[in-house]
């Protein structure tokens, strides 16, 4: 009886040819993906990676696409090379311009204004406090660098208020989801880090709270530059330093009642105070009306606002919230010279000494919560900038006698006194307005 043919061996063979053929055409498909999204950059170990739109080591290629894989993309004719000089970010460029890579790829979310966003716009005027003018700033504001993409506003918008206002579901669920990858969130921890590749290709920026108070100072001079500079600089880790145009448009959130380093000067900052929360019925009808398209529904709205005479340029409005924020910011001889001008304190606006008036400043201090008052000498030249009639000289003082102090001078002495009785007499008037502060204290 003859034995059966074993083929086996002949079947190992066939398996392994194709196995061998389906390597190939694996390894084929990934150098086509290699050669269609990757881009070398000239002068560096690092390319572009247009699957995940970054930056990448060539060590870090090796471990994803293997050893030999990148040697036959790396000799291959046909693998595309910049200089990093044209690794760019212009939302008005070309996409598919072969000589650069542009890390702007088009707007993602498509305007639909089928979509309901009523809500959305009732939200809006409720966190500008239903004003007219202040609402209708904002809606240029956010409208403006959706119709010109890329446009890069002078200005920021700055919210601050109590939590639960709202101002985190419009700003975060509804704006920041039209711009999607080209829009970001970032706190104090992102703003202070030397890496900061969370600033490269954004249209649209969330800073929340990123200002402590301790911190003002510092990072003042950050802040503007991230508002007005028309470019910024990428410092990615272990990657080329490099430079990218800046089309970022900044709104600030907080919780604070000094949300930014804003001083009198300062026209960058968009201030509004929110009010208090509404029910919890109005914030569920405006998250249903985003759960159902209402961000699509919104950017058509945007697209369609009248921009009037409003551009990159335009000033923000003289609000109430800002002039407040300017105050706060302000160093506390000024503040508490504010508030002793305007007659909010229990001390008079009139002449008076340095020292009383000094003492009326150290109780003001404590009402304020300052900590730590000025010295004497630094508080007397604060103040000379606001009152420069400041001079030594000899006065009637109820308290202590004829002596020679030096005196701040408000008002003019009548002519039927002497300027010596005129200003004791003013002291004593001031000094009926210490007590009354130090009663309250």
């Amino acid at each position: 009886m003859s034995k059966p043919h074993d083929d086996s061996g002949a079947a190992d063979e066939f398996q392994e040819a194709d196995k061998a053929e389906w390597n190939r055409r694996q390894q084929s498909q990934r150098l086509e993906i290699l050669l269609k999204e990757f881009v070398m950059i000239h002068g560096s170990a690092t390319a572009w990676d247009g699957v995940t739109r970054s930056l990448i080591l060539i060590p870090h290629l090796k471990h994803s696409y293997g050893d030999k894989l990148t040697k036959l993309w790396l000799d291959h004719p046909d693998r595309r090379t910049v200089n990093l000089k044209d690794v760019v970010f212009d939302p008005a460029g070309d996409p598919a311009d072969a000589r650069r890579v542009n890390l702007f790829q088009g707007m993602p979310l498509k305007p639909d204004a089928d979509k309901a966003c009523e809500r959305i716009v009732e939200l809006v005027h409720y966190l500008c406090n239903d004003d007219d003018k202040v609402t209708d700033w904002v809606m240029k504001w956010a409208a403006l660098p959706l119709k010109r993409v890329g446009a890069k506003l002078d200005t920021a918008v700055v919210m601050h208020g109590e939590e639960g206002t709202g101002k985190n579901m419009f700003w975060t669920r509804v704006v920041r989801q039209i711009y999607g990858s080209y829009g970001a969130v970032v706190t104090q921890d992102e703003l202070e880090n030397p890496f900061n590749s969370w600033a490269s290709h954004k249209l649209f920026l969330i800073g929340n709270e990123v200002v402590a108070p301790h911190e003002m100072r510092h990072l003042k001079g950050k802040l503007k530059n991230y508002i007005t500079e028309p470019d910024i600089p990428i410092n990615e880790k272990f990657l080329p330093f490099r430079e990218e145009a800046n089309h970022m448009n900044i709104v600030f959130l907080s919780n604070e009642l000094r949300p930014v380093p804003a001083d009198p000067r300062d026209r960058r900052y968009m201030i509004i105070r929110t009010p208090e929360p509404r029910e919890a019925a109005f914030y569920k009808a405006v998250g249903d009306e985003i759960a159902a398209g209402g961000v699509a529904g919104f950017y058509a709205y945007l697209l369609a606002y009248d921009l009037g005479d409003f551009d990159e340029h335009t000033k923000p409005l003289p609000t109430r919230a800002r002039a407040d924020v300017i105050f706060l910011g302000l160093p506390a001889p000024q503040r508490f010279y504010i508030d002793w001008s305007e007659e909010q304190l229990p001390i008079p606006y009139c002449s008076c000494s340095l020292e009383q008036l000094f003492e009326a400043f150290r109780i003001w201090c404590v009402g304020a919560g300052e900590r730590n008052p000025l010295p004497q000498h630094i508080f007397s030249a604060e103040i000379a900038r606001k009152l420069t009639r400041e001079q030594r000289t000899w006065v009637a003082d109820p308290a202590r006698g004829r002596r020679q102090t030096t005196m701040f001078l408000v008002g003019e002495c009548p002519n039927d006194y002497t300027q010596e009785k005129w200003l004791g007499l003013k002291m004593g008037e001031f000094n009926g307005g210490l007590r009354s502060m130090k009663e309250r204290e």
